[in-house]
């Protein structure tokens, strides 16, 4: 009796599909590598030719045109800060968008707050800004008695704090948006409305993120 004895099958060419999809992932991170060195070089190139700044903060003016400590400890604020806006850079410009702030802190406690309007700053250029705040809160019993000791000595500590997103323009072009964050504390001597202050800056502190 004969056997029908079926000829061997060759074996599959060695890195058939999978040496095909090794060489698809190998191009892919090739693709990516090479983007990123180019990102990177575009950003060299724009660092060293525009120098890019951030812009600097100050607060030139303070006045408080409402203060009432209420019976129930409530308390109404309303105050006027002069924001001094200067930017520095030659070639770069700036977009103040939505989502600025701008607030007035006794003892972590939030006296008013107010926002910053919506603008561009071109290059080179100084701006001041008129930033009206209000707000309401409740004094606890031992930050009042803190407050009116504090307020009768003529050393009462606030702090001024900002927040600011802007959107760098480079060559008419609206680029990175980068959120600058600015505290600036002080002494005053008096928190009685539509009366001159004395201010003592004691300190700025200026942090971003991207």
């Amino acid at each position: 009796m004969q056997q029908n004895v079926g000829r061997p099958r060759p074996p599959p060419p060695y890195g058939g599909r999978s040496g095909c999809c090794l060489k698809c992932i190998c191009c892919f991170y090739c693709i990516i590598f090479l983007f990123l060195i180019i990102l990177t070089v575009i950003a060299l190139f724009i660092y060293l030719f525009f120098k890019p700044q951030l812009p600097s903060y100050y607060v030139e003016d303070l006045q408080v045109q409402g203060f009432n400590v209420r019976n129930d400890l409530s308390l109404v604020a309303k105050f006027l800060v002069v924001v001094k806006s200067e930017n520095q850079n030659e070639n770069i410009g700036l977009i103040y968008g939505e989502g600025s702030s701008v607030s007035v802190l006794y003892s972590d406690l939030i006296l008013c707050s107010g926002t910053l309007p919506s603008f561009y700053q071109g290059p080179k250029n100084i701006t001041i800004m008129d930033v009206l705040m209000r707000g309401e809160n409740r004094l606890g019993s031992g930050l009042k008695e803190a407050m009116m000791d504090q307020m009768n000595n003529h050393k009462i500590p606030l702090l001024v704090m900002v927040k600011v997103p802007l959107r760098i323009v480079v060559a008419d072009l609206p680029t990175t948006q980068v959120t600058v964050f600015v505290n600036c504390s002080m002494l005053v001597d008096n928190l009685s409305p539509f009366s001159k202050l004395q201010i003592i800056i004691t300190g700025y502190s200026v942090g971003f993120q991207i």
